[in-house]
């Protein structure tokens, strides 16, 4: 993949980026300063994804026209105060900024392993695409919210556990499977959070002794096996074959021009 300059189809964040990849029209930028070794494994992560049988097409077409319907972007910054100064420095800025839909990732010492070994390029680009992708395109089973088919799937995870922004978190006195102590993520966090866990945990990502015990105070269903057994109605969601879902995990090596 061919990192370019910003391109004129985006051409009002050129102020903010420097770097630009397009995979299967999702927008992908990155300041100056992140290595280009960084953008094209991002890159390569989301193709991965959108084309996980590696035949060169995106699997699920409504989707990723969703995508580029909500100008969705994914965007490489080298800290959450850097990302924050670039969008609130003007009301120009968080205009221009607020335009796209926008996920993103920090690469702080270039490196893209957290503490338990897991790369967590493969959470936020994931969020990017079931966020702005799947949510859209099938609101009343993906929507990101607690009336939808995924919604009520998460309620169901979490169970008696509570929920921590509405104040009656309570694990571990309790028995869902599903604890997320975060109070500032409501809804729409929880129901994204709950696709990754799934989805990855389908994929064999986090299976792992290591990052099992490191995820175990937030999920417990860290294998296929486990998923299947004590939430069904997530795992056969994430593996019906009408949406297309991933079935390898992306290892950042996509083998086609997108």
């Amino acid at each position: 993949m061919t990192i370019s300059p910003i391109p004129p189809c985006i051409a009002d964040l050129k102020p903010y980026f420097t770097k630009y990849l397009n995979v299967f029209g999702v927008h992908i930028v990155a300041v100056e300063d992140i290595p280009d070794t960084r953008v094209r494994h991002t890159a390569n992560i989301m193709a991965e994804y959108l084309d996980n049988d590696g035949d060169g097409k995106v699997d699920n077409k409504a989707i990723v026209s969703k995508l580029i319907e909500n100008k969705a972007l994914f965007s490489l910054f080298r800290s959450t105060s850097q990302m924050n100064t670039m969008q609130y420095k003007s009301r120009k800025s968080m205009a221009i900024f607020k335009a796209y839909k926008m996920e993103f990732n920090l690469f702080k010492n270039d490196e893209y392993l957290n503490e338990s070994d897991i790369d967590f390029t493969l959470e936020e680009t994931l969020h990017l695409i079931t966020g702005f992708g799947f949510a859209f395109a099938f609101p009343a089973v993906f929507g990101e919210n607690s009336g939808s088919t995924l919604g009520k799937i998460t309620l169901e995870a979490i169970a008696d556990c509570g929920l921590a922004y509405k104040h009656t978190y309570k694990w571990p006195y309790c028995k869902g499977v599903y604890h997320y102590k975060d109070p500032t993520c409501k809804m729409n966090c929880l129901t994204s959070e709950l696709i990754y866990w799934g989805l990855t945990s389908i994929l064999g990502i986090q299976k792992k002794p290591v990052r099992a015990a490191y995820i175990s105070n937030e999920w417990e269903l860290y294998n296929k096996l486990l998923l299947r057994t004590k939430l069904p109605q997530l795992y056969h969601l994430l593996t019906d074959p009408k949406y297309r879902f991933p079935t390898v995990a992306p290892v950042g090596h996509y083998g086609n021009t997108c």
